[in-house]
């Protein structure tokens, strides 16, 4: 885009679309932009006499502010797939977070780096997992999300079937701020 005097808001000079995948993380997706920008830059520099800047369109723009960790609480009413794209969203920084129960620990909080949406209408208690022996699937307010990856409080970041041989989660609450 050219420069102008706000922030963001030269006329458009070259642009291109980018499918974001259902397991895309902001990592992934910052890598994927990250390419199609140095090339989308040399075809722009190489094509500079024939550009004819468009203006951008006004309506609708939004101030994309600061990512905070408070931001990153899990709410488990929300949808699976709403929660899904949060974690999504959150990884690498700040991670999702929620305050679970197990056998072993009470209120303490895991993070959660990856999931996956195994089923978008069951209903059930919010925050319950489905006993497995090999997975971790939590009631949302809608559907079912598995968890994939995830770290207990001060422990390293593992598989949920390493989790499972370590811990038998009971519930996963959400955090109230005081």
């Amino acid at each position: 885009m050219q420069m102008d005097k706000g922030l963001d808001t030269g006329d458009v000079v070259a642009q291109q679309t980018c499918k974001i995948k259902d397991n895309e993380t902001a990592t992934s997706l910052y890598h994927k932009l990250e390419s199609i920008s140095a090339e989308l830059i040399m075809q722009t520099l190489n094509n500079v006499d024939q550009l004819k800047p468009t203006p951008q369109i006004k309506e609708g723009i939004t101030y994309a502010k600061k990512l905070t960790k408070e931001e990153a609480w899990i709410d488990w009413h929300q949808s699976a797939q709403q929660i899904h794209n949060k974690i999504r969203a959150f990884n690498p920084y700040p991670i999702a977070q929620t305050l679970a129960n197990s056998d072993k620990f009470q209120d303490k909080t895991i993070r959660i780096f990856s999931t996956e949406v195994i089923d978008e209408h069951h209903t059930g208690e919010v925050g319950h997992i489905i006993k497995s022996k090999k997975n971790i699937d939590v009631i949302t307010g809608n559907g079912v999300l598995r968890i994939l990856k995830l770290q207990l409080s001060g422990k390293k970041c593992v598989d949920a079937s390493d989790f499972i041989n370590a811990y038998q989660l009971q519930r996963l609450e959400n955090f109230t701020p005081l």
